[in-house]
């Protein structure tokens, strides 16, 4: 496999996984509703509540519809059913509050494995793959140039490398961990962890505006009263 066809592999799968999770986090309040619809509807508490709601219902409209003292063994009977359908119901729902918990708490660990830790894992795996190269690397100071192209871990190094550069009268600073000059007169590239952060930054702004500009409630302006004089 070429170096051009594995960056273009890891750059789309990085683009995958930022997909996937800004759609779930667009999302986010219609999980309840989803999870509800594809678990909570096939399952047997789902049914029986469903279908003692139903009886309930015809119970009452019939206690409605007719008079307790011409119609009183009927209209207490109803009661009484009435009464044991209030407590099955009530079992019903805690059960189906469970069961909707436990698939919250299932498709958050589906989300973990599935998607959050395979992502954290590709960027601490191909984290320093450069998604492409700086028309110059004197386009930024050396900090900045040595950041997008082995990421946040040089600056945390930076002033170790630096004191440690000055020592040997070293001219350029090398990253002690790999010992690879960031530059040397050659093109500087931004690193997949640097491009991944800055991508999702630039979404978290373009999202602040829109939410500001269209979807902020209106505030409405102070009313000024004037105060009358005495």
């Amino acid at each position: 496999m070429s170096d051009l066809t594995m960056e273009n592999w890891v750059l789309a799968t990085t683009l995958v996984f930022v997909i996937i999770t800004k759609f779930l986090q667009y999302s986010v309040n219609y999980h309840e509703s989803w999870v509800s619809k594809f678990t909570q509807s096939n399952t047997s508490s789902y049914k029986d509540y469903m279908s003692k709601l139903h009886e309930q219902k015809i119970l009452q409209e019939e206690n409605h519809s007719i008079s307790a003292q011409d119609n009183y063994a009927k209209w207490t009977k109803n009661n009484r059913k009435l009464d044991k359908l209030a407590i099955e119901l009530k079992t019903l729902k805690t059960q189906i509050h469970e069961q909707a918990s436990n698939s919250q708490k299932f498709l958050k660990t589906c989300k973990l494995i599935g998607l959050t830790l395979p992502f954290f894992a590709l960027k601490m795996w191909k984290g320093k793959e450069i998604v492409y190269y700086l028309p110059s690397n004197k386009m930024f100071p050396h900090l900045f140039n040595g950041t997008w192209h082995q990421g946040w871990l040089f600056v945390a190094m930076y002033p170790l490398d630096f004191v440690l550069s000055k020592i040997n009268n070293v001219y350029d600073v090398t990253f002690i961990a790999s010992k690879v000059p960031v530059y040397k007169g050659t093109a500087v590239g931004v690193s997949l962890g640097i491009w991944v952060w800055a991508l999702t930054n630039v979404l978290a702004s373009i999202e602040f505006v829109i939410n500001q500009l269209f979807l902020a409630p209106v505030v409405p302006e102070p009313v000024i009263t004037e105060k009358k004089a005495n």
